[in-house]
Formats: structure tokens, C-alpha cells, sequence
């Protein structure tokens, strides 16, 4: 007999962007970071190994991080906006919270990720 037992999240899941995986983010209202790398940039993987820091702390437990292949997707890097590799951008439920290129200090990458949070004011979209 098998035992199911829901153990509640301790870090942050990290997916590749899927049509299902985006709305399943926006239906829970979970912060959702949108991560369009390259598998072999430097900067893509800098980036990376910050956010996985991060996803590992207890405060970022209930985020999501959808990664997007900059040269294999280019129907969701439109659709994102993004213009180039490297790019990290935040949202909650539909709304662009804030969005970075090329930055790969865990302080810069932190501080959007708070602004991100469930608890969070959403002032309005990001142009």
C-alpha cells in the first residue's frame, strides 16, 4: 500500500515555460519569474545559479521559475518581450512587476524577486 502525504513546498520549483505551466503560475497567483537564457551564455548561467540560490530559501518557496530557451522559443520570448538573452523578468498573475538584463548580483536579483512576493503591493504593469 502506498501512503500519499503532501509535504508543503520548501523552495522555489524551477520548469521550462509551457502554455499549462503559465497558467497554472497565473490561476494560484504564485510569483512567477520568467528567466530567457541561453543554455551555454555566461551571464544566462550566472544568472541561473543565483536564482537557484534564492528558490532554496524558505522565503521564495511558493515561486515559480519558468525558463525560456531565447533561441528555441521564440514564440514566448515574443510574447514576453524580451529583446535578448539574460533577461529576468518578475510577475504575479498577469502583471510584470519589474524585469532586469544581464544582471547577475544576487542583491539586484533579491530585491526584485521581494517586490515579487504574494504580500506585495501590485502598483501597476511595467512598459
Amino acid at each position: 500500500m502506498t501512503l500519499a502525504v503532501a509535504v508543503p513546498a520548501t523552495a522555489g520549483e524551477f520548469m521550462p515555460i509551457s502554455t499549462e505551466a503559465f497558467q497554472a503560475a497565473m490561476a494560484a497567483q504564485r510569483p512567477t519569474v520568467f528567466h530567457v537564457r541561453t543554455k551555454d551564455g555566461v551571464l544566462c548561467n550566472a544568472q541561473h545559479a543565483v536564482l537557484a540560490k534564492l528558490m532554496a530559501e524558505p522565503a521564495f518557496k511558493d515561486y515559480v521559475v519558468l525558463e525560456v530557451d531565447f533561441a528555441g522559443n521564440p514564440m514566448s520570448v515574443k510574447m514576453l518581450g524580451a529583446k535578448m538573452p539574460a533577461t529576468i523578468i518578475y510577475g504575479r498573475g498577469g502583471v510584470d512587476i519589474g524585469r532586469v538584463v544581464g544582471a547577475t548580483d544576487e542583491a539586484t536579483i533579491r530585491a526584485l524577486l521581494v517586490k515579487t512576493a504574494p504580500d506585495a503591493p501590485v502598483a501597476a504593469a511595467v512598459k
